[in-house]
């Protein structure tokens, strides 16, 4: 799966870039700069499930759940999409 450098929800275009030493985690959502952080990682599939995970967190801000971003939904919510797009769309 391809991982995009930018796309656009509700009219706010955001960037997505990929960074080397993210403390703690695999990713993070930055809403104040519609910025999503992918930390580099050998395993692509990793790298695409962590996107779609903090995707998810953007459809959620985008959707005025400012503050209650459940992980464990958002997550399992993830693995889901993650195996559509790639079934879908990948040959």
């Amino acid at each position: 799966m391809k991982i995009p450098k930018t796309f656009t929800l509700g009219a706010i275009t955001w960037k997505v870039k990929i960074v080397e030493d993210l403390p703690d985690r695999m990713g993070q959502a930055d809403f104040r700069n519609a910025t999503i952080l992918i930390e580099k990682n050998e395993n692509k599939q990793i790298m695409a499930q962590t996107f779609c995970h903090e995707l998810l967190h953007a459809l959620f801000f985008s959707t005025g759940r400012v503050e209650d971003h459940n992980e464990v939904l958002i997550d399992g919510l993830a693995h889901s999409l993650h195996q559509f797009l790639v079934e879908m769309y990948e040959d």
